[in-house]
């Protein structure tokens, strides 16, 4: 299950709504990584899995004989099982176009996905379950993978601060003693902090407030005097 698909889940328990909120939003991977993690995809109620722009529906007769992954519309060749030999295999008659429907969006996923060789195994995925199990601390898991799915990376060379400020791109900027300047140079918090600030484009200037609609005109602000 993925964020988006909880409208898709009606229930008057609002205890458990709040469940399913945090398991999708802990559960929630952006893009598929390898082969293991491709089969293991869940096949209904998850966003990934389309047909008409629409997640597939819970499947009751499925899920009662255990055949909820992708890795179960397969064969040993790594085929797509046709429909007489999935009836066959796990004793389930679905209706023909919604097979044929599910198997189409399950080969687009294949074919959109971001992983660069489908076959390649040397990359293991483990579900989300399966990890929180091998380790003694549950929340600390949790925790980082929250963080993970929200944090970002900073860029090491910031070039819309120049950009900002009018000044032409320069790749020999030194940004990490940039960043160390004021701390190195001055004990005063309040430097400090505007440096801070104003290298995370916390502050902004002229130009970008140009840029982004909340100024009329570009005003060229006179240098400090020294």
């Amino acid at each position: 299950m993925v964020r988006d698909t909880l409208s898709t889940i009606t229930t008057s328990d609002a205890f458990l709504k709040e469940l399913l909120g945090i398991w999708a939003e802990v559960n929630f991977e952006p893009e598929i990584t390898s082969k293991d993690h491709f089969l293991d995809q869940q096949l209904w109620h998850n966003s990934p899995i389309k047909i008409a722009n629409k997640t597939v529906v819970f499947l009751k007769n499925w899920f009662t004989k255990g055949k909820t992954r992708v890795k179960h519309l397969l064969g040993p060749d790594n085929n797509f099982l046709s429909l007489n030999d999935f009836r066959c295999k796990y004793e389930i008659d679905p209706r023909p176009l919604s097979f044929y429907v599910l198997i189409s969006a399950v080969k687009s996923l294949r074919t959109d996905s971001n992983f660069q060789d489908l076959q390649n195994t040397e990359y293991k995925y483990e579900p989300l379950t399966t990890r929180i199990l091998q380790v003694k601390k549950a929340t600390t898991l949790i925790y980082k993978k929250l963080i993970s799915n929200k944090n970002l990376t900073p860029d090491v060379k910031p070039k819309e601060v120049p950009k900002d400020c009018g000044l032409p791109i320069n790749d020999n900027i030194n940004w990490n003693a940039a960043y160390l300047l004021a701390k190195s140079c001055t004990k005063s918090t309040k430097l400090i902090e505007f440096q801070f600030k104003f290298l995370h484009r916390r502050v902004p200037t002229n130009n970008f407030l140009f840029r982004i609609g909340l100024q009329s005109a570009v005003f060229v602000t006179p240098p400090l005097s020294q």
